[in-house]
Formats: C-alpha cells, sequence, structure tokens
C-alpha cells in the first residue's frame, strides 16, 4: 500500500511540473509579443544592447578594414596606373620599375592589357611623390632541356650524356634595350597627384641578350 502511494505522489508531481513549466513558456511568449521582441529565447530588455554591440563592431571592421596599414616612416604613397603599349599594343606581361630620388622601390606588373597599378615595396598602393625615369623589361627564354629527375646516379649520366654537350637556352628581351635601362629610358612620369597615364615603349623585338 505504502508503495503505491509513493508511486502516486511521483505522479502528481511529475504532472505539476509540466504544468508549471508549460505555464513559464506561455508566459514569455506573452512577455515577447507584447515588447514586439519576436524571440522567446532571450531577454528583450538584452536587444538594444546587443543591437549597440553589433553596430559597433561593424563600426569597428570598416575603420579596419579602410586603414592603409603603411608603416611608420612612409611618405604619402599617390595612386598611379600606368598603361604601356607597344606598336599600339597593350604590353602585357611587362616588368615596370619607377627610378627617382626615393629610396623607396615602386613598380608592378602589367595585366592583359597593358595596365599596371604601382606599389611600393610589392604591398602598399601608390608610389611616393616626385619625378621618376620609367624602366620596362621583359623577357622570354627559349625551352631547355628536361630537368634531371635525379642529381647523381646513372639517371643523370644518361640525361648528362643526352643533354650536357647543348649549350643554355637563349633568352631574349621582348622590349627595346633603351627602355631597360635608367640612364637610356626615355619614358618619365611626374607623380603631383593621383595619375593615370599611358607610355609607349616603341616597337616588337625580340633580341638576344
Amino acid at each position: 500500500m505504502a508503495v503505491k502511494v509513493n508511486r502516486y505522489r511521483k505522479y502528481i508531481r511529475a504532472v505539476s511540473e509540466r504544468y508549471q513549466s508549460r505555464n513559464r513558456k506561455i508566459a514569455r511568449i506573452e512577455l515577447a509579443q507584447s515588447n514586439d521582441c519576436g524571440s522567446v529565447d532571450y531577454d528583450c530588455g538584452s536587444v538594444k544592447p546587443m543591437k549597440k554591440t553589433l553596430i559597433f563592431l561593424c563600426f569597428v571592421t570598416f575603420i579596419g578594414c579602410t586603414k592603409t596599414n603603411v608603416p611608420d616612416g612612409f611618405p604619402k604613397l599617390i595612386p598611379v596606373t600606368l598603361t604601356l603599349a607597344q606598336d599600339g599594343t597593350p604590353l602585357a606581361g611587362a616588368t615596370v620599375s619607377l627610378n627617382g630620388d626615393s629610396q623607396f622601390s615602386v613598380g608592378g606588373v602589367t595585366d592583359a592589357r597593358g595596365n599596371v597599378i604601382l606599389y611600393t615595396h610589392g604591398k602598399h598602393k601608390g608610389a611616393p611623390l616626385g619625378k621618376y625615369k620609367v624602366r620596362v623589361t621583359k623577357t622570354e627564354s627559349d625551352p631547355g632541356p628536361p630537368s634531371p629527375k635525379s642529381f647523381s646516379g646513372p639517371e643523370f649520366e644518361a640525361w648528362r650524356k643526352e643533354y650536357g654537350h647543348l649549350p643554355p637556352p637563349k633568352t631574349y628581351t621582348l622590349v627595346e634595350k633603351q627602355y631597360t635601362q635608367v640612364a637610356t629610358t626615355p619614358l618619365e612620369i611626374d607623380v603631383t597627384g593621383p595619375l593615370t597615364q599611358t607610355l609607349d615603349v616603341g616597337r616588337m623585338v625580340k633580341d638576344v641578350m
């Protein structure tokens, strides 16, 4: 008899707890709806502070993304875009270097349209103010023999017998030599502000270096 009574008490307690839990959920839903909160998983009073936090984080992220991250001691960098043409055709894959009084390395490589955005030290967009001589280089080499699979043993001896007597592949300049040297290049630019300029690098050539 005592066992049955204990079981009945446990059953009544379980039913009561489920009923109270359901009432608490209903109360939270009614509170959320009355405050236009739209969620029953958190206190509505925490919504406004959360919105403020998100706005602050977005602002910090925006500031961080727009920062240039130029190291201390760097001069002001000015955006410079050059377009190289050769015989009226865009010169792609050419290396462009600026040479002036600045101690900083400025240059870039032209894309398929002959355009190049200049960077200082290869990663900081722009160039310091000043006058520059523009040096342009582009090279091409003949295909050489295949590389040996090993540099010792029978395989290397076989490779040396087949290819070792051949001369090294020739390398060619695809830009007239006057444009490849600082002392002789006629190309000059003056960076006084944001600059977009087209430069002509003469005729198409393929001269042995």
